[in-house]
């Protein structure tokens, strides 16, 4: 059995492979077919932040996870996708215009306008006199950038939310199969992160695409022009998810997420299908976790434990332990978040049953909860940040 694990980043690999934000096609149009070739299109280029040296200094990588800023740009369509601040639900994608040396790039619903000065090919400058505001929600997450900001497509400043596990026997890498359905799997997720639906369609297997518009979170029919899926909030658009793969078979682990913050954990399974060569997914299926009711499910979505996970809140994401504190403060949080009990079923949500603290430490106590089908989980609850309360260790009862 080989098991390939990844904690990805933003991937735009599923938009270079032809699967951009471009104009909508025909009704019942097939999307282009993924091709390797497809990757070097130059058409396609994706520009990221170039930050300042001394952000880069003042942090080190292993304290501070970097979602630099990034602009996707097709030339042929005149289409754009642009991302700056993770916890924005608002997807900023559209068409551009060029204007001598300037870019206007303009958002589908009319409602924001960026500007981009372009030095040459590879490298655009941010303008910030005429163009929206980009101020990021909070200042502990992500790049802020300002007038005069460097965009390169040469210089690329990748920060990785985790580096991947080597497979097991040090058989990653030798098996030409893997490979191909873990650059598949990874093209899959990245595109899902990013509500990328024309992209997942052309990953879909192309001998049963009408299953694709089955698929819980698609939101268009094979009748409408644009593909939707997902919905604003919640969603992994911070692109924190796990890829497991054992044959034939991959789950996905999404972390989505909301700006209260709270975060879940979201598993999809896709089996894989080899087509003229490429391989396409199929067979999907999608658990949400949003309300957990068993130990069942508890341990279906929290295989990997807690502490050390995306839903560690410690260690999730920048400054949320200082938000849920200052929310404990005041407001509806209050009780939720400051007795372990309601903390632990709050943060991990869990539905339908109820906690009871069965032993106490400084600072910590273990949380027995108890479902509606008496199948039980037990949480090492942790007092963080004053008198809220994060969970840890799992374990079952």
């Amino acid at each position: 059995m080989r098991r390939i694990r990844l904690l990805a980043g933003i991937l735009f690999l599923a938009y270079l492979t032809g699967c951009g934000n471009g104009t909508a096609r025909e009704a019942g149009a097939e999307a282009v077919e993924t091709d390797k070739s497809a990757k070097k299109d130059e058409n396609v280029k994706l520009y990221t932040l170039v930050p300042d040296e001394e952000v880069l200094d003042e942090t080190e990588p292993d304290d501070r996870e970097y979602l630099l800023p990034e602009l996707v740009l097709d030339w042929k369509e005149g289409t754009f996708q642009f991302s700056y601040d993770v916890l924005s639900s608002y997807l900023a994608s559209g068409t551009f215009s060029e204007n001598g040396d300037q870019l206007e790039l303009v958002t589908e619903d009319g409602k924001k306008r960026y500007l981009f000065a372009v030095s040459d090919a590879d490298t655009l400058r941010f303008v910030e006199d005429g163009s929206s505001d980009v101020s990021l929600i909070d200042k502990g997450i992500g790049v802020e950038f300002s007038d005069g900001a460097l965009f390169s497509a040469d210089r690329r400043g990748e920060w990785e939310a985790g580096d991947a596990e080597p497979a097991e026997n040090g058989a990653m890498g030798k098996d030409q199969e893997s490979a191909e359905i873990q650059e598949a799997a990874e093209s899959w997720a990245s595109a899902f992160c990013r509500r990328d639906g024309k992209a997942i369609y052309a990953l879909y297997d192309p001998e049963n695409r009408d299953e694709f518009y089955d698929m819980e979170y698609v939101q268009s029919s094979p009748e409408d022009d644009y593909i939707a899926i997902g919905m604003s909030s919640p969603w992994p658009m911070d692109y924190l998810y796990t890829i497991e793969t054992e044959g034939r078979r991959t789950e996905f682990t999404y972390y989505p997420m909301t700006s209260d913050p709270h975060r879940w954990a979201w598993k999809e399974t896709v089996s894989w299908k080899e087509r003229e060569g490429q391989w396409y997914g199929c067979e999907e299926e999608l658990f949400w976790g949003e309300q957990i009711i068993s130990a069942r499910e508890f341990w279906k979505v929290y295989a990997g434990g807690i502490k050390g996970t995306p839903m560690d809140y410690r260690t999730g994401c920048e400054g949320w332990v200082e938000n849920l504190a200052k929310q404990a403060e005041e407001g509806p949080y209050s009780r939720m978040i400051t007795e372990p009990e309601r903390a632990m079923e709050y943060l991990l949500n869990l539905s339908g049953g109820s906690a009871q603290v069965v032993s106490e430490e400084k600072d910590a106590a273990w949380v027995v909860y108890t479902f509606a089908d008496e199948s039980q989980v037990k949480v090492r609850m942790e007092k963080a940040a004053g008198e809220i309360w994060l969970p840890g260790e799992a374990v079952g009862e």
